[in-house]
């Protein structure tokens, strides 16, 4: 990933993937690799998995993540959080409450959340509408599953700047992606927003 954003710097804007730490040890391993990711080879952010690798007392807001939160934080990385029903333990995995916590402890971390915490599209909204660190990227929840349009009646109001477009590739093709959501009943101008303009500022992109 990193010899192909070196290479493709206009075409490219790559992640860091973090293996979630089960102890202490391991969660100062993965803030070192978190530095090398940004410092040494200029990603933007990392990503990290909270439904997996855990025991099932954890998520999102499990202390243990906090030092590689506040880390990424300090580097001005974005933290990009994989949360959905299919993730954890249980149905409360997927649920937008950690997200909410860990935003109010961090309200200078941009937060992206793969997958949006479908199926509490509601609570997901109501997270970000709360905590303006917290953006939303439905990817293929966004089309066709249940409550999908409260996404869009999101991006129509009060959350224009908070919902991104991400297709879940390999899981879904690119370009039916992005023809799905052009079929979305956004309102004029939020559709660019949605497809690309809030990531570009996420990413520090704009201009």
């Amino acid at each position: 990933m990193a010899e192909l954003c070196a290479r493709y710097p206009d075409t490219f804007s790559g992640f860091a993937g973090i293996a979630v730490p089960r102890d202490a040890e391991e969660a100062a391993s993965a803030v070192r690799e978190l530095e090398r990711g940004l410092l040494e080879y200029k990603l933007k952010g990392i990503t990290l998995e909270p439904g997996f690798a855990m025991t099932p007392t954890d998520g999102a807001d499990d202390p243990g993540l906090y030092p590689i939160y506040e880390r990424c934080r300090d580097l001005g990385g974005v933290l990009a959080l994989t949360i959905s029903v299919r993730a954890g333990t249980d149905i409360r995995f997927s649920n937008p409450e950690a997200v909410d916590r860990v935003a109010a402890a961090f309200p200078k971390l941009k937060i992206v959340v793969g997958h949006s915490f479908w199926p509490w599209v509601a609570q997901a909204c109501g997270v970000a509408y709360r905590r303006r660190n917290v953006f939303l990227l439905p990817d293929f929840y966004g089309l066709g599953c249940p409550g999908h349009l409260q996404w869009v009646e999101a991006a129509n109001t009060l959350l224009e700047d908070q919902i991104v477009f991400g297709s879940a590739y390999p899981l879904a093709a690119v370009q039916s992606m992005v023809e799905g959501y052009r079929r979305l009943p956004f309102r004029p101008g939020v559709l660019e927003k949605v497809m690309w303009k809030n990531a570009a500022g996420i990413l520090g992109l704009e201009g």
